[in-house]
């Protein structure tokens, strides 16, 4: 297993690649397996299989979630109100 903080190993392929933000951010992800029962294609089954059960037992680090600045609706419209005198002054002077 690998330690906390420690880099976690992704296999290099383009499905990976593709997958790499959703294997390891705060999202959930589903994975389709197509699998054979043709004996010929029993390699690349088991690969498909192990892979997919490597990505299971993955746990996506812990992120914290950002924390925004107080929201005050008060000051926000105070401020549209400033902003409105100001052009209501501006537009009585050029009267």
């Amino acid at each position: 297993r690998t330690r906390k903080g420690a880099h976690v190993p992704y296999r290099d392929s383009k499905l990976t690649r593709l997958l790499k933000d959703s294997l390891s951010g705060t999202s959930v992800a589903a994975m389709l397996c197509a699998v054979s029962p043709s004996s010929d294609q029993y390699e690349e089954t088991l690969n498909t299989l192990k892979y997919a059960n490597r990505a299971k037992q993955m746990t996506p680090p812990q992120v914290p979630q950002r924390q925004e600045g107080e929201h005050n609706p008060l000051q926000e419209q105070v401020a549209v109100l400033r902003e409105l005198q100001g052009t209501l002054v501006h537009l009585a002077q050029g009267m």
